[in-house]
């Protein structure tokens, strides 16, 4: 007979499992999209909902600015590698559980908060909010304080990369 700790252990097990793959699931069909589709000049539109666009057609649809493709730089890396990357850490845990349940669940304790701050980060940056603060910012020139600091940082880093790369390259042509 199992104690109510290890039931709810195993429930906990299944959830991670099934959530690690539906976030597998959604980048692999994220990939595929993004490798199948076929850039040209009609509007995406045409094709796909607007909050199913990849980084690419909103760069072709969207990006009319650099401020406009560094807010959606800005998106998708919170939204691909920072948020999937905090949620990842959950099945890993679960993972050890099996293996060595006293650290496998400390482990758990401690990454459910980072998961969760994870799930919170996808819903906070997905695609519709994108759209929105998009044409919010082409339509009324309107972004918020944290957003236009993120923005005004994401620049400036650009700007200091392509000034090191042109230095690189003075330099390798004196060479």
């Amino acid at each position: 007979m199992k104690t109510p700790a290890q039931k709810i252990m195993i429930i906990l097990i299944i959830a991670v499992c099934f959530m690690s793959f539906e976030v597998n699931a959604q980048n692999n069909i994220a990939e595929k999209n993004k490798n199948n589709y076929r850039t040209n000049s009609t509007n995406c539109a045409e094709h796909k909902k607007e909050h199913q666009l990849t980084y690419e057609e909103f760069i072709n649809h969207y990006g009319i600015d650099d401020t406009c493709v560094a807010i959606i730089d800005i998106y998708f890396d919170k939204r691909e590698n920072s948020a999937a990357g905090r949620i990842s850490m959950f099945p890993a845990a679960a993972a050890i559980v099996l293996i060595n349940a006293p650290i496998g669940a400390s482990l758990m304790v401690i990454s459910s908060p980072i998961a969760i701050t994870g799930a919170i980060t996808r819903i906070k940056y997905n695609r519709k909010k994108l759209i929105t603060t998009l044409v919010n910012y082409q339509t009324n020139d309107i972004l918020t304080h944290n957003l236009k600091e993120k923005v005004v940082d994401y620049l400036g880093n650009k700007e200091e990369y392509n000034q090191e790369e042109v230095k690189e390259q003075q330099l390798a042509q004196i060479d």
